[in-house]
């Protein structure tokens, strides 16, 4: 009895810093998605990143030793930092007149940051957001651009809705009146040309964030075998769809050979759900198909 608790114990102590490990990992999460202006993407990603650390193999495809899995966690943990850091290097509060001057109102582009664009956007329904893009460059990232948008509706200082500082290109925000819409457009730094949108739904009068990644998934379930989307999508988020070329696995990154995709969607709760992928599959003569 005593040798095998002895055994229990020297496997609870080696598994001590992995649990450790998860605590830590588990806390900096939250701590992101209470500081982040998006809490609902960084959401979607934790529960991305802790599915594939669970299927997660070696080049032999043997489950992940425990040092290369303390290795993956090590980087997830430096990416929700930067997060922080981005979320602590915004300025607590702003006026109209600071928002549309030359002044970058976050400091996490801060190697010779500009504004390139600053603006009001108004609506018939009473709507005023003031908007800032900035370019620079980070420490951690080099070269990016981002976007901060404020609420000027109403009374009072502007308050501030939300803020990105992924992308590489940025465009000025639009706004659906009739879903309560305000977004981004933009593009990440890479080959992969990702998406750095960002979207807002105005709900009983708060701006709350909708995720834009996992929808991602059900689309690789959809589409036929050896098909995929590779890159960024071009959103149209005036009617919330989306096109996209598709890529065979035999492709090269740079060359698409497998067609275009058409995506439409729907808001639920705070995340984008597809609901009909069109494809016309092989090329300009073909059939366009649903899936």
């Amino acid at each position: 009895m005593r040798y095998d608790r002895f055994l229990i114990g020297l496997a609870l102590t080696a598994a001590c810093p992995a649990f450790a490990q998860d605590a830590a990992l588990t806390a900096k999460e939250r701590a992101v998605q209470a500081a982040t202006a998006r809490p609902a993407t960084w959401a979607a990603r934790a529960q991305e990143f802790r599915k594939w650390l669970a299927n997660a193999t070696d080049d032999q495809g043997k489950p992940l030793s425990a040092a290369a899995r303390k290795g993956h966690i090590s980087d997830q943990v430096h990416t929700l930092d930067k997060e922080l850091a981005r979320a602590a290097s915004i300025a607590p509060a702003a006026t109209a007149q600071a928002i549309l001057g030359d002044k970058c109102l976050a400091k996490w582009l801060g190697v010779d940051c500009q504004v390139p664009l600053s603006g009001t956007l108004r609506d018939a329904d009473g709507t005023r957001i003031l908007w800032q893009l900035q370019s620079g460059a980070s420490e951690e990232d080099g070269l990016g651009m981002g976007a901060m948008l404020w609420d000027a509706s109403g009374t009072g200082e502007p308050r501030l809705i939300g803020w990105t500082f992924e992308g590489v290109y940025m465009e000025a925000p639009r706004y659906n009146p009739e879903l309560q819409l305000l977004w981004v457009s933009g593009r990440m730094m890479g080959t992969g040309d990702g998406n750095a949108d960002i979207l807002y739904q105005r709900r009983d009068g708060k701006w709350i964030e909708i995720e834009l990644e996992s929808w991602r998934a059900d689309l690789e379930k959809r589409l036929p075998k050896g098909l995929g989307a590779w890159k960024g999508v071009d959103y149209d988020l005036t009617s919330l769809s989306a096109a996209t070329e598709l890529w065979k696995d035999s492709d090269a990154n740079c060359c698409a050979t497998g067609g275009r995709a058409t995506m439409d969607f729907e808001i639920e709760g705070s995340s984008l759900k597809l609901k009909t992928i069109s494809a016309q599959i092989g090329g300009p003569d073909t059939a366009w198909k649903e899936y």
